[in-house]
C-alpha cells in the first residue's frame, strides 16, 4: 500500500515545480521506515527528489550567472542542466535554460569578435566591439580581452599620431631617422596597415632619395 501511495504522489509531482507536491513525496519517503528504505520505488523517489532540488538550484545559479554575465559559470551550470534534462524533458518548466544559452552565445560571440579585432589591429572594429561589450555589461575584470583591447586601441592611436608627426617633420635634420623608427615601431606592432603608413613611407622614400643626392654632391 505504501508503495502504491508513493507512486501516486510521484505521478502528481513529476513534471511540475510544485513545492507542496514534492514535499508530500519527500515526507512519504522519510516516513517509509527501514523496511522500505531500500525498496526500488523508494530509491527512485529519492532520486526524483534530489534531481528536482538540483533543477531548482541550477535555475537560481543560471539566473545569477546571467545577471553577472559570467561566462564560466554559465558553461558550468548549463552543463549540469543538460545532465538533469532541463534542455529537453523539463525545458517547458525552466525557460531559464534558453535564456542562459542565449546569453552565453552572446558573450562568446562578443569576446571572440573583440579578440579577433584586437589581433587584427582593426581600430574601427576594436572600438565597435568595446562599445558592444559595454552595452552587454561585460565586466572588464572578468574578461581580459576588454583591457587588452583598450590598451591595443590606445597604442594604435599613439602610433598613428607618431607616424603623422614624423611624416610632417621628415625633412628636418633628424626627421629621416625618426620617421624610419616610427614606421618600424608600427610594423613591429603588426600595424603596417595604419592609415598614415602610406604617406609615411612615401615621405621616407623621398627623404632617403634626397639624402643619397646630397651625399653624391
Amino acid at each position: 500500500k505504501k508503495v502504491r501511495e508513493l507512486r501516486v504522489r510521484i505521478s502528481k509531482a513529476e513534471g511540475t515545480k510544485d513545492k507542496a507536491l514534492w514535499k508530500e513525496v519527500e515526507n512519504w519517503v522519510s516516513a517509509a521506515g527501514s523496511g522500505l528504505a531500500k525498496h526500488a520505488e523508494f530509491l527512485f523517489a529519492g532520486k526524483c527528489i534530489a534531481d528536482q532540488r538540483g533543477r531548482d538550484e541550477i535555475k537560481v545559479k543560471l539566473l545569477e550567472a546571467v545577471d553577472a554575465r559570467n561566462q564560466a559559470d554559465l558553461k558550468m551550470w548549463l552543463t549540469r542542466a543538460v545532465a538533469l534534462e532541463m534542455d529537453t524533458k523539463y525545458l517547458n518548466l525552466y525557460p531559464e535554460y534558453t535564456t542562459s544559452t542565449e546569453m552565453l552565445r552572446q558573450i562568446d560571440f562578443h569576446v571572440e569578435s573583440l579578440r579577433k579585432a584586437t589581433a587584427a589591429r582593426d581600430e574601427e572594429a576594436v572600438d565597435e566591439w568595446l562599445g558592444k561589450a559595454s552595452d552587454l555589461k561585460l565586466d572588464a575584470a572578468m574578461y581580459s580581452s576588454i583591457p587588452e583591447a583598450k590598451e591595443t586601441l590606445k597604442k594604435m592611436k599613439a602610433l598613428r599620431v607618431d607616424l603623422e608627426q614624423c611624416t610632417d617633420s621628415a625633412f628636418t635634420p633628424k626627421g629621416g631617422q625618426e620617421l624610419k623608427t616610427s614606421i618600424r615601431a608600427a610594423c613591429e606592432y603588426n600595424y603596417e596597415h595604419a592609415p598614415e603608413m602610406k604617406a609615411a613611407k612615401d615621405a621616407l622614400g623621398v627623404r632617403e632619395e634626397d639624402d643619397r643626392i646630397a651625399q653624391g654632391l
